[in-house]
């Protein structure tokens, strides 16, 4: 399949592109000719931008082209047009977008045939125009302030992509999109958390002008990113003062309580949004101004579990949990009798997230040939979060994690996340002679801190096997969140950025280059308070050694806490020549070249120790390298060809290379877990671990500071010398046509193939041996049972010795080549006109990859692949961010009535799977140390009546071998995946939960009234998500899946391959019942409808 499609692409596309991602202006070129078709060569062209009355003006060339560059977005403008001998022509009304260039041919008549001076009135149509070559969406601020948006965030607005899934877009995830304000970078540079900055809201929708999501754009002036590139511009001021001071609230009472016929109780909300906005002019026609404010606060509601009573025990509701309350109050006070621990509550707390925007903004019209503009912005804030479920560098192993269902933890074990984001950008646009040049300089600071309200006190899980859980399971956790103590994550940002344009003939020449600087500074000590697993509250309280220990210490003076820190900066050049074939045909061909480079990591360095280690193949491994400084080419070619010479049909695309980042995390990881700075040592089992608990973090950590090298740490991470940054080869190949009645229909097809990709991979792992039970279906790689026979390298209290029983995992950041992502979209859409505009869109994808690119961390993204073969097989399989089908449409109607009325009607569908999920093993399978990672044997039915059961009691219920034999075949056949796939491994990513339909609708009611040449208007708006619900409590729901580990294996460490004990199993448990179905409904806020209001004063 992947061939064919490749092979249908090319065959069919010359390729190119004029889209500029990574700009903050528009580009007005056209020809002049006569009306005998005469190209007048001298023709000069004014563009007026009527708000600001800023002018570009320029003269014809050869072949009648023009080409004016660095004009503001928006509009309206007018444009001129004369030339000696013929009368002039004006064009008003004229709007320019970003990201795509407005083309205007101006055909003048001669004076002596001339009657009249003629004026046109041209709203742009943005996508029969010959700037257009690949897939883009631009959102301009009439329709931001459209569309329903109860987060009021940019996801909530880039959501109208029909390639987009969430935050993924364009066959990339989350992390690979470029998102830029200004030109100044606002991606979440370090790769921890939400796709964007300063928790995903890093600038006020009230101070965006224009939105650009740019999946295939081929001008070379723009790269970091292998989904998409998203650009934004912020609002500039104007001749008139114009502003606005805005109000948005909601509570609790304004979402559902109910998903069906099951009601529940909603969790205590009130959000309030202030803000206000003003432009306007400081000098007229000269210097003016724009500066926004808004400030948020609203609770968080982290934690809607309730601890079991005799009246509501476990599972009598979906949100009443395993924990009993008498158990978790006297647990609380023992640790405040004790050991003056206070844990806070474990239930019926909500927490505030808090977040402060400021922006301000000067344009100056310096002269007609130099315009300057200025913008700091800044978000400072955070939000709670429940403690991570990650045990990633403890070599920790249970079932299920410590907030789930089955568990319940303390509210001082929390941690607020901080997000705070400072971002200021420049920049120049000139014009000399013939040549246009812009000139930008930006910076950005990402600071984001962790901090809990717990006392320094070790953190601890307590287990317990009761509750029909199918093995140890965390039962309650308190003490400092173990990812807290000392984490700090700053990036600094800072880069230079030069375009040249000029036009000669029918060429129209860019060349450029770019320099960028990070810096990045992270504190991650994991465990750092001490870390305790116990087996029960009774070996805890009793003083036994735990089951689990772990620490991370610094190597600093006095232990003092460790921070590591690089370096990264590219140097990019690039050319590109945009050909004017004739008045039909555009082709764009341009080469960009960028070089990485690591100038100062005085931290990652060389572990002597495991430098002198042999791993798998007899590869050694460098904790101290880096990347190599190596070209990475990206050479792209585009072209627009309208067919008829009259805009009624089109065929666009492009193909090129594009070159991604890794996220910094997964490089400063390398610096924090290489033992070089600090340590993270663990003990498993209970004869091995220190103990008993102490309350003091340090009772177990060296009394004497290790010098470094001479420890080496449970876990490492390291790269690959010749590792390279990501790469893919994007091709586009589109057809656009008039449909008649302002109808506009657009074919389009996408193909990404990986040129490079990052995966993980553990080189420290023994070859594992084949199950190869005699009759027995599953017959994959068995690891050692034992950390001797699992690890080649093994590790006495952190120093390497053959044959000790100590653990040793080293994660190596290396390439693969064999992703690939492919869409087919179709789609019509209505421009606005008469206050109507409307769009539907179908988009077929489908993508297969190596890595989903999750994982704070590398050891919990090697460890988090799903896999049969082991994880250093990755398989190709599913993106779990690519869903299959997906189909958006936009309705928005405004109709003005009574002189002082208007009321505006808009709504966004979005329809599709909910997302893609595996089908694996509870537990360890295949014995490489890590739980619930192995992919599921799918037996036919025969096979289900032959497999073994143990013992299984869930909620006082008894079930044999033959009753969860019954059971799981009952599973499997309402199941639509495991149905159409037994006889098979589940596929990484293959089942697909149910299609959700959502439908979301924005009111807005105007009172406008003209006061002394100035409009005012009051402003009233509702904005509804999942508006069908508010209808019917059944529509719009989201379906849960009850547990993915359907089975889970109770011998793994019994079995020997080739030998003949077969695997016994234990058919899993949902909300304290046994496993019937894979799916329930959510019943929570997430599936009920939610109403935001608004209040809103405007001024222009």
């Amino acid at each position: 399949m992947l061939k064919r499609i490749l092979f249908l692409l090319v065959v069919s596309l010359v390729s190119g592109s004029l889209l500029y991602a990574q700009v903050t202006t528009a580009v007005l070129t056209g020809d002049v000719k006569s009306n005998t078709r005469e190209a007048l060569v001298g023709a000069t062209v004014i563009a007026t931008h009527l708000p600001s009355g800023t002018k570009y003006s320029t003269v014809s060339r050869t072949g009648g082209q023009y080409n004016i560059q660095n004009m503001r977005v928006g509009g309206p403008y007018l444009i001129e047009v004369s030339f000696v001998g013929h009368k002039a022509e004006k064009y008003e009304n004229i709007f320019l977008q970003l990201g795509e260039p407005f083309l205007l041919n101006a055909e003048l008549t001669s004076a002596t045939a001339a009657m009249e001076n003629v004026v046109v009135s041209s709203r742009r149509n943005s996508i029969l125009n010959a700037g257009r070559t690949g897939a883009v969406t631009n959102v301009g601020t009439r329709q931001i302030n459209q569309l329903p948006s109860i987060s009021r965030s940019l996801n909530d607005i880039t959501r109208v992509t029909p390639q987009a899934n969430g935050a993924s877009v364009g066959g990339g995830n989350y992390r690979q999109n470029n998102f830029t304000v200004d030109g100044s970078d606002f991606n979440n540079s370090f790769g921890i958390g939400s796709n964007l900055p300063a928790g995903g809201a890093p600038i006020s929708l009230d101070a965006i002008d224009e939105i650009s999501v740019n999946i295939t754009p081929f001008d070379i002036r723009q790269s970091g990113f292998i989904g998409s590139a998203i650009n934004a511009v912020t609002r500039a001021g104007t001749n008139t003062f114009s502003g606005s001071v805005y109000n948005y609230f909601r509570t609790e009472k304004q979402r559902g309580d109910q998903v069906e016929a099951s009601k529940f109780i909603r969790p205590t909300e009130e959000f309030k949004q202030y803000g206000f906005r003003l432009g306007g002019p400081i000098v007229k026609n000269k210097l003016f101004f724009f500066m926004n404010y808004e400030t948020e606060n609203q609770p968080k509601s982290i934690q809607n579990f309730f601890a079991a009573t005799a009246a509501a025990p476990y599972g009598s509701a979906a949100n009443i949990v395993r924990p009993t309350a008498d158990s978790l109050n006297f647990i609380s006070q023992f640790l405040l009798d004790r050991y003056g621990y206070v844990t806070g509550p474990y239930q019926g707390y909500v927490p505030n997230v808090e977040r402060k925007k400021y922006l301000v903004r000067l344009d100056w019209n310096i002269n007609n040939k130099h315009r300057m503009n200025v913008r700091y912005s800044q978000v400072e804030g955070g939000e709670p979060f429940t403690p991570s479920t990650s045990v990633s560098g403890s070599n920790v192993n249970y079932t299920s994690n410590r907030t789930a269902s089955t568990a319940l933890w303390f509210k001082n074990s929390n941690y607020f996340q901080g997000a705070n984001l400072y971002s200021l950008a420049a920049e120049l646009n000139s014009t000399f002679g013939k040549v246009s040049n812009t000139l930008r300089a930006t910076y950005t600071f990402q600071n984001d801190s962790r901090s809990t309200d717990s006392q320094i006190f070790p953190f601890v899980d307590i287990l317990s096997n009761t509750g029909g859980v199918t093995g140890p399971a965390p039962y309650t956790s308190f003490g400092y969140e173990p990812f807290s103590f000392g984490n700090l994550r700053q990036v600094k940002t800072y880069s230079v950025i030069n375009n040249t344009t000029w036009t000669k003939g029918i060429h129209n020449w860019t060349v450029g280059g770019q320099f960028e600087l990070s810096e990045t500074v992270n504190g991650f000590q994991r465990f750092a308070t001490s870390y305790y697993v116990f087996n029960t509250w009774a070996d805890f309280a009793n003083g036994r050694n735990p089951r689990d220990f772990a620490i991370t210490y610094s190597l600093s003076k006095n232990f003092a806490p460790a921070f590591s820190a690089f370096k990264f900066g590219q140097y990019s050049l690039y050319g590109q020549d945009e050909i004017a074939v004739n008045k039909d045909l555009r082709v764009t061909v341009g080469l960009r070249v960028d070089l990485p480079t690591y100038p100062e990591v005085p931290q990652i360095i060389t572990h002597p120790l495991v430098a002198k280690m042999s791993f798998a193949g007899g590869e050694t491994i460098n904790t101290g390298n880096l990347p190599k400084n190596r070209l990475m080419w990206s050479p792209r070619v585009g072209f627009n060809w309208d067919i008829y010479g009259d805009r009624s049909l089109q065929i666009r695309g492009g193909t090129g290379i594009f070159t991604g980042r890794v996220p910094f995390v997964w490089i400063v990881s390398q610096s924090g877990d290489n033992g070089m700075i600090q340590v993270t040592q663990f003990w498993n089992g209970q004869s091995n671990t220190p103990g008993p608990f102490n309350p003091n973090p340090a009772a177990y950590r060296p009394s004497v500071v290790p010098t470094a090298g001479t420890i080496v740490p449970g876990s490492i991470t390291a790269l690959v010398e010749d590792f390279r940054n990501p790469q893919t080869w994007k091709t586009t190949l589109a057809i656009d046509t008039r449909l008649g009645k302002g109808i506009i229909g657009t074919l389009e097809g996408i193909f990404n193939k990986d040129v490079n990709t990052a995966i993980f991979r553990n080189p420290n792992m023994i070859a594992p041996a084949a199950l190869n039970i005699a009759g027995y279906p599953d017959n994959r790689p068995m690891y050692g049972t034992t950390n001797q026979t699992r690890f080649i390298n093994t590790l006495n209290n952190g120093i390497p010795q053959a044959g000790a029983s100590g653990a040793f995992n080293t994660v190596v950041l290396d390439n693969g080549n064999r992703g690939y992502y492919f869409s087919l979209t179709a789609k019509v859409e209505k421009t606005y006109s008469k206050g109507f505009a409307w769009s539907v869109a179908y988009t077929k994808s489908m993508a297969s990859n190596l890595f989903d690119g999750g994982g704070d961390q590398p050891l919990s993204a090697w460890q988090g692949t799903a896999n049969v073969f082991g994880p250093n097989a990755p398989m190709l399989s599913y993106a779990d961010y690519v869903i299959p089908d997906r189909v958006v449409a936009t309705l928005s109607y405004r109709k003005e009535y009574f002189k002082n009325l208007a009321t505006t009607i808009s709504a966004f569908y979005n329809g599709g799977i909910n997302g893609r999920f595996s089908y694996v093993y509870d537990g360890d399978f295949n014995r490489d140390g890590v739980q619930g990672n192995d992919l599921m044997y799918i037996p036919t039915a025969t096979e289900v009546q032959q497999m073994q059961f143990g013992a299984n009691t869930v909620n006082g219920v008894s079930y044999g071998q033959n009753d969860q034999r019954a059971l799981f075949e009952r599973y499997i056949q309402q199941d639509k995946y495991l149905r159409a796939h037994r006889g098979q491994f589940a596929e990484r990513n293959g089942a697909q939960l149910p299609w959700l339909n959502r439908l979301d609708v924005k009111i807005l009611q105007d009172l406008f009234a003209n006061i002394k040449g100035t409009k005012n208007v009051l402003q009233f708006s509702i904005d509804i998500f999942n508006a069908g619900n508010l209808i019917d409590p059944g529509w719009g729901k989201l379906k849960t899946i009850n547990n993915s580990r359907v089975l889970a294996i109770t011998n793994a460490n019994n079995l020997i391959p080739g030998g003949t004990v077969l695997p016994i199993y234990r058919l899993a448990s949902a909300n304290g019942d046994i496993i019937t179905k894979t799916f329930r409904d959510n019943v929570s806020i997430a599936s009920t409808y939610s109403i935001q209001f608004g209040l809103r004063y405007i001024f222009n």
